[in-house]
C-alpha cells in the first residue's frame, strides 16, 4: 500500500506532517493484511530504524478515520520526559497493585467461583480482565477528548469521526450486560457499564442521536453514568483552562472509578529528541548487538527480519522448555504475561524471577518465550495474549520436529508488538 493511497484524505495529510515534525522522524504506511487491527504504530526507537512504521490493515479500515485517530491519540499521550525525550503516557500496573485487584477479585462471590472454575486458567484470566477494566477507562476518555480536537482542529474529519463514534457506542450495547453480571465480579461489571454509558452519552451529542437508549439502562445507570460524565466534562475544562496535561484528566476519572487502587500512569520513552533522531545509545543493547542487528535488517528488510529472527528465537525456546516440568513453563508464561501489561520492548533487557540463572533478557527473546509458553500451557487462550507470532510459531515447530543439531548455536532474535489488551466487551 503506497502512501498516496492514504494521503488523498486531507485531515491524514494534517495530522502525518504534524507528527512527524513532534517525533523527529518520518511516519512511514506500511500494508499488513495479517494484522489483527485496523492499524498500528511500531516507534523507530524500538526496531532500530530511523523512521517510525505505521502498519495498516485496508480490510480492517473503512476510511482513513481509524488511522487518523490512532496518530491524534498518540498526539494526545506525548509527553517530555524527564531525560528531555518523548514519551507515551500509558497506564502501568505494578505488583502491588495486581495484588489489590486480586484481592477484590477473590472478595467477589462471583469472583470467588470463576477462579474456581478456571483452575490453572485463572491467574492470567484475571490479569487481563485487569488490564482490560484500565484499558477501557483510558481508551473511552482519549476518545472523548480527541473528539473535542477534532471538532476545533480538523473539520474535514467530522463526519468521518461521528460514523466512527457511533459505530462503537452501539457496538458497546451489544455487550450483554445481564450475563455479565452473572460471569464476572461486580465492581467489574458496573465500571464497564458506566463507562459504556457516559461514552454514549458524548457520542450521542456529538452524533445528534440518543445512542444510550440501545444499552436500555435503568434510572440508577442512567444517574451513576451522567456523574461520570459531569465529572469529565469538568476535568475537560480545566484542562482547556489551566494548561493541565491529558494524565491529570485520566488519573481523575480513574480515581472517580475506584480503579486508581490498580493503576499508576508513566511516561514510556519512544522517541528521541528530534536532533538526535538516529542516536540509539540507550536503546538496552550492547555495541556488538546493536551492530549486528543493524547488518542484519540491512541485508534482509525489516519484515523479513523480524520473522526470520523470531522463528530461531523460538525454535531456542522450545528445546529448552520441552526439557522444564509444566508448573515451571506455566509460571514463566504468567510472569511474562505481567510484564506484558505494561509493554514489553524487543530491544530493552529484563530480568524474570521465574528466570534467576538468566540475566539481562533481551525483549527479543522474551516476547519468544511469552508466545512459546502459552502454546505450551494456555493453548486455547493464546489468541488472548495478541502476539502476531502463529507463522513464526508453526514453523519453529516444524524446525523443532526436524531439526537435530548441537546447543551450542547462537540466535539473534528480532520482531515486536505494540501489546494491546481488548476492552472488556472483548475480553
Amino acid at each position: 500500500m503506497a502512501d498516496n493511497d492514504f494521503m488523498a484524505t486531507g485531515y491524514l495529510t494534517k495530522i502525518k506532517a504534524e507528527m512527524e515534525e513532534r517525533l523527529g522522524c518520518k511516519i512511514v504506511f506500511v500494508e499488513d493484511r495479517d494484522s489483527s487491527y485496523p492499524c498500528k504504530i511500531e516507534y523507530a526507537r524500538n526496531y532500530a530504524r530511523q523512521h517510525h512504521v505505521l502498519r495498516v490493515n485496508p480490510a480492517r479500515c473503512i476510511n482513513a478515520y481509524p488511522i487518523f485517530f490512532l496518530l491524534l491519540n498518540t498526539k494526545l499521550q506525548i509527553q517530555k520526559t524527564d531525560a528531555g525525550g518523548l514519551g507515551l503516557l500509558q497506564p502501568v500496573s505494578n505488583a502491588d497493585e495486581h495484588a489489590r485487584f486480586n484481592a477484590d477479585f477473590k472478595a467477589d462471590p462471583v469472583g470467588r467461583k470463576l477462579i474456581a472454575t478456571l483452575g490453572s486458567g485463572a491467574d492470567a484470566i484475571v490479569m487481563k480482565l485487569c488490564a482490560s477494566l484500565i484499558t477501557q477507562a483510558c481508551n473511552q476518555v482519549l476518545e472523548m477528548l480527541a473528539a473535542d480536537v477534532v471538532l476545533r482542529d480538523y473539520p474535514d474529519a467530522v463526519e468521518d469521526m461521528k460514523r466512527y463514534l457511533a459505530s462503537s457506542a452501539v457496538e458497546g450495547a451489544a455487550v450483554p450486560y445481564q450475563e455479565l453480571r452473572q460471569t464476572y465480579p461486580a465492581f467489574i461489571v458496573k465500571a464497564n457499564r458506566i463507562l459504556n454509558l457516559m461514552f454514549a452519552m458524548r457520542c450521542g451529542e456529538i452524533c445528534g442521536k440518543k445512542l444510550i437508549d440501545a444499552y436500555k439502562p435503568t434510572s440508577d445507570d442512567v444517574d451513576k453514568a451522567l456523574d461520570l460524565y459531569n465529572f469529565y466534562l469538568a476535568e475537560r475544562d480545566l484542562l482547556k483552562t489551566e494548561g493541565r496535561i491529558v494524565g491529570d484528566v485520566l488519573e481523575n476519572i480513574l480515581y472517580k472509578l475506584k480503579v486508581a487502587r490498580y493503576v499508576h500512569l508513566e511516561v514510556r520513552e519512544i522517541a528521541p529528541e528530534p536532533e538526535s533522531a538516529q542516536d540509539v545509545a540507550d536503546d538496552g543493547l550492547t555495541d556488538e548487538q546493536r551492530e549486528s542487528l543493524k547488518k542484519f535488517r540491512e541485508n534482509f528488510g525489516d519484515g523479513k527480519s523480524d520473522y526470520e529472527l523470531m522463528v530461531l528465537g523460538m525454535f531456542k525456546v522450545l528445546r529448552e522448555v520441552s526439557k522444564m516440568p509444566l508448573e515451571a513453563v506455566r509460571a514463566i508464561a504468567i510472569e511474562i504475561a505481567m510484564l506484558g501489561t505494561n509493554g514489553i520492548s524487543p530491544n530493552k533487557t529484563y530480568n524474570l524471577k521465574t528466570m534467576p540463572n538468566r540475566k539481562d533478557i533481551m525483549g527479543l527473546e522474551v516476547l519468544a518465550y511469552y508466545y512459546v509458553t502459552w502454546a505450551k500451557v494456555f493453548p486455547d487462550k493464546l489468541d488472548m495474549i495478541g502476539l502476531p507470532y502463529k507463522k513464526a510459531y508453526d514453523s519453529a515447530v516444524a524446525m523443532m520436529e526436524s531439526f537435530s543439531g548441537d546447543n551450542s548455536s547462537k540466535s539473534t532474535m528480532g520482531g515486536g508488538v505494540i501489546h494491546r489488551i481488548t476492552c472488556l466487551k472483548a475480553a
